[in-house]
């Protein structure tokens, strides 16, 4: 048997408050959307979205830019330590990775600045080998550089702007000459151009042409028109200004930085232009997406994301992919399919996920659906055979990060326990058509409701028969046992929980210990809970911290997984704990901490994963049976948890912020 890789819902596009993003794409070979999320890249295939490309390998540091060359077959990127690469969106098919074009012509990796903010490719219609790219960024006298893309020779270095540089276009312009525009933390925008256009490329270096001074604060966008005899600038100063792409004088403001007549009211971050060159768009920290006409210079459309919007609705990014296809990126990450025919002012459709890590999943088989939470409060929810994504709407948790998720047995709500310490019981509903589950507000709704906890929690379970029941160790040495978000009783212990599990019938419930160096598994009766009902205490096996455990589906048997990566089997009809069930296997195969167990499958398998980025299943541990079958890298690094969904079907999620579903085959 296996384990498949079917789907993966990437990472969302990495922001930060108060600075812009740069994205890309291409309708060149398939419609694509690139964007960077922490160190990786990713390439989302517009017209068949079980297809995306993640690069896992060109960045160790967050990445910060990635562009599509101009015909679409190479990708240039870049990262916050001034590291780049060149390379296509696809792997080697016998290493699994990402093979570099630019390593594998010159023997070594492309360093370019002190920090790559943005790259520009040549757009003129040469040989691959001759194509060229414009990095920018942060150094010292390397905040400009013009690098063959593919040849590796000595890179060229432009002098002019004296602080970061966030912005570049290349253009190929009418009267040949090839010109190159940049503009950054000075203000100013500089424009440079090279004499004789494709046939003298290499024998005359791009010349300085102009300082312009038109902006009174950071410029971050700046984009040639698609006829090549202009480009415009978009800059913290609420400023968008045209410029004549010979001489640099300025041509049309579209923008005053006032906010008038339509304009924006917040910093301009981001500008794309329609393929033909007649309107463009903007983003903005007010959270708004404008169209405007680049004839006459006014607005026609303004885009709106929310009734009462917030700062997470303000707008860092957007591209004008072609005629029907118009993007915006919020500043959570959350990508926004904008109407291409000015007629909603609203997103038609909104790709949702994890822009910061993942912390637990759970599924609800009413629904079909996964629900996920993660360090930035949010919770999302995936349909399992749609793989579409959206937001449960609202803010119980007050922003801090969302610790556990687990959903009622009867499928009609789910509990979540943040770091603040409180829990939150949300419903859930089954309604909504398939134009509905294309916008944010089709994940559901949060619960208005919390109670607050008397100590941090160690682990949640809900009753597998009673959907109201639900039980939260906390560090402070006490069970909490809560009732529709009612505390009905709290049971003092003399060790710090680590993890607990409820049995299938909720007559157990087993908690770890081990924080207090007592590595053991207290059991209780849920019925009466003052004291433990007996307790698994094998200094011999249980060397380490208990960090998981799992009943199997009759209850007859608890596995247990320990700091040491020891997993072992207790047999609890005879409640004989001298060893364990499989006490000469101790299934010892991660080379991780252990991060979750899930009996499911054919009712006898145990699902373990851990981090070292591998998923095990073991056919048969309590009927004795040592086979087990495993992937290897199911994920880019930790895997937080994973869960059976079906019985040839797993759903996990990994610390490289991504949703992945897998099929067990024969």
């Amino acid at each position: 048997m296996s384990i498949v890789r079917s789907r993966v819902i990437p990472p969302l596009p990495t922001t930060t408050r108060g600075k812009g993003i740069h994205i890309d794409g291409t309708i060149q070979k398939a419609r694509r959307l690139l964007y960077c999320a922490n160190n990786l890249v990713i390439a989302r295939y517009l017209d068949d979205e079980s297809n995306v490309f993640i690069n896992p390998d060109s960045h160790s540091e967050q990445a910060t830019v990635a562009r599509f060359s101009r015909n679409g077959e190479y990708i240039a990127s870049g990262d916050v330590t001034g590291k780049g690469d060149v390379y296509a969106d696809r792997m080697d098919p016998n290493t699994n990775s990402v093979i570099s074009q630019y390593s594998e012509k010159t023997g070594k990796k492309l360093s370019a600045t002190s920090g790559i903010i943005d790259i520009a490719w040549d757009d003129r219609q040469v040989p691959n080998k001759s194509l060229k790219i414009c990095i920018v960024g942060r150094g010292k006298e390397e905040k400009v550089k013009v690098i063959e893309a593919l040849e590796g020779a000595k890179p060229e270095i432009l002098i002019g702007p004296q602080k970061d540089v966030l912005c570049a276009d290349f253009k190929d312009c009418p009267d040949g000459k090839l010109r190159l525009v940049a503009g950054g933390e000075d203000f100013g925008i500089f424009l440079y151009q090279r004499q004789g256009g494709n046939k003298t490329w290499g024998k005359n270096p791009f010349e300085f042409v102009t300082r312009i001074k038109a902006h009174s604060n950071y410029v971050n966008c700046i984009k040639f028109t698609p006829d090549g005899k202009a480009f415009v600038s978009a800059s913290t100063d609420k400023k968008i200004i045209a410029f004549d792409c010979e001489s640099g004088k300025e041509l049309k403001v579209f923008a005053d930085g006032k906010g008038n007549d339509g304009q924006h009211k917040g910093s301009v971050y981001e500008l794309s232009f329609s393929p033909d060159g007649s309107r463009f768009i903007t983003a903005s920290a007010d959270k708004t997406c404008k169209v405007w006409n680049f004839e006459s210079g006014q607005v026609e459309f303004t885009y709106n994301f929310a009734d009462k919007p917030t700062k997470s609705e303000m707008q860092v990014s957007c591209l004008w992919l072609d005629e029907k296809t118009i993007f915006s990126v919020s500043l959570n990450g959350r990508v926004n399919f904008l109407d291409a025919e000015f007629k909603n002012d609203r997103p038609v459709r909104v790709l949702s996920g994890h822009m910061k890590s993942p912390q637990d999943i759970t599924y609800n088989a009413k629904t079909k659906s996964v629900y996920t939470c993660d360090v930035n409060s949010c919770v999302v929810r995936t349909n399992a055979e749609t793989y579409l994504t959206a937001d449960v709407v609202g803010d119980p948790h007050k922003e801090t990060q969302i610790k556990y998720i687990a959903t009622t047995c009867d499928n009609n709500a789910f509990y979540t326990v943040a770091v603040n310490d409180t829990v939150c019981k949300s419903l859930v509903s089954d309604t909504g058509d398939e134009k509905e589950e294309k916008t944010s507000a089709y994940g559901g709704v949060f619960g208005a409701q919390t109670v607050k906890l008397d100590g941090a929690a160690r682990g949640m379970a809900v009753g597998n028969k009673d959907a109201n029941l639900l039980v939260v160790p906390i560090h402070r040495k006490k069970l909490v046992f809560i009732n529709d978000l009612s505390i009905t009783q709290q049971v003092d212990t003399a060790y710090t929980p680590s993890c607990c599990a409820l049995s299938p019938d909720d007559a157990l419930l087993a908690v770890g210990s081990g924080t207090d160096g007592n590595n053991c598994v207290f059991v209780y009766a849920t019925a009466n809970p003052d004291k433990p009902a007996f307790v698994i205490d094998c200094k011999q096996y249980l060397r380490g911290e208990i960090v998981c455990l799992a009943f199997t589906a009759d209850g007859k048997f608890l596995a247990t997984a320990d700091r040491e990566r020891n997993i072992w089997i207790w047999d609890l009809s005879t409640k004989n704990f001298e060893k364990p069930h499989n006490f000469n296997n101790s299934m010892k195969y991660h080379n991780g901490q252990i991060c979750s167990m899930h009996f499911g499958g054919n009712g006898k398998q145990l699902l373990t994963c851990a981090n070292d980025s591998t998923l095990y299943i073991f056919q048969d541990p309590c009927g004795g049976s040592k086979d087990f079958f495993k992937l290897n890298q199911a994920f880019i690094g930790v895997v937080r948890k994973a869960i059976w969904i079906a019985p040839t079907r797993i759903v996990g999620i990994g610390g490289d912020n991504t949703i992945r579903f897998f099929d067990v085959q024969n």
